[in-house]
């Protein structure tokens, strides 16, 4: 197709697949090469410094590996389980590493953190939203939605941390008293169980389970800066080494400051802290 301006050529198909031809004008001479040698020579990241070197672009963005990566869509109705599972995998397969999400995920079925796997969210510390009438923890970027049928285990030196984790079905905030004992008897579910050495929670709000961490038979188990409202708080059982405990805060978030607040309202019959 000769004497075409480019702007009157066809569309191309997308996607491109690389060996597609493209014009390169070198030193007033019009030359050619393909798409695939053309991103690869233009495609570069070189940071300032001394002792800076050049990288490929595609090479700095795999430093960095999101669930979306593998699929996942964020919507918090979308099921993402197999998304999640697929990244963590894939960074298990490295040697262990980070996993990051943003926005709202469902997590709809049991999800596994296999060793040395660090999954984290963006919030820096998630606690109570003010004023409560506008407490949609559910609504927020950072939250994982978790079925209360399922749970999230963590094998050796597996980590979580710095997001919201919400029981499937817990709807926030609650409009009345009617509609916060029928939520508040509705808790249930394990939303982290330990599967293996030194673990690490840290920076979570956990809302609307039966049990927000649960232990038993394993070492080392760290909390730090974990926050919830569940029926029991965390429980470890038949550690052989120290577990550690630190700033961790179970209280009644999902009720209390509100106008219909009472004190059987403010009260959960279970136990904040078990250690056997």
């Amino acid at each position: 197709m000769a004497n075409v301006k480019i702007s009157q050529l066809p569309a191309a198909t997308l996607p491109l697949v690389g060996t597609e031809l493209v014009p390169v004008v070198q030193g007033g001479v019009t030359d050619r090469t393909t798409v695939a040698a053309f991103t690869t020579a233009t495609a570069g990241y070189m940071p300032s410094g001394t002792g800076a070197v050049a990288r490929s672009v595609a090479s700095k963005l795999g430093e960095i590996v999101s669930v979306k990566d593998f699929g996942a869509v964020g919507d918090g109705v979308t099921d993402d389980t197999v998304a999640f599972q697929a990244a963590i995998d894939y960074i298990y397969t490295l040697g262990g590493g980070t996993v990051r999400f943003n926005d709202r995920y469902l997590i709809d079925s049991n999800l596994m953190i296999k060793d040395y796997v660090s999954l984290q969210g963006p919030l820096g510390l998630p606690d109570e939203i003010l004023p409560r009438t506008a407490a949609d923890y559910d609504g927020k970027i950072g939250v994982l939605v978790l079925n209360s049928s399922a749970t999230i285990t963590t094998n050796d030196s597996a980590s979580i941390g710095h997001c919201v984790i919400i029981r499937k079905g817990l709807d926030l905030p609650f409009v009345d008293a009617v509609a916060a004992a029928a939520g508040i008897a509705a808790f249930s579910g394990t939303a982290l169980t330990v599967a293996g050495t030194g673990c690490y929670f840290h920076h979570l709000l956990i809302l609307g389970f039966g049990k927000a961490i649960y232990s038993t038979g394993f070492e080392r188990v760290r909390c730090q800066y974990v926050s919830g409202d569940c029926t029991n708080g965390v429980e470890i059982n038949n550690c052989a080494d120290v577990s550690y405990m630190t700033n961790c805060h179970f209280w009644p978030y999902t009720t209390v400051h509100q106008t219909w607040t009472t004190n059987a309202l403010l009260r959960r019959t279970g136990t904040s802290y078990t250690f056997s």
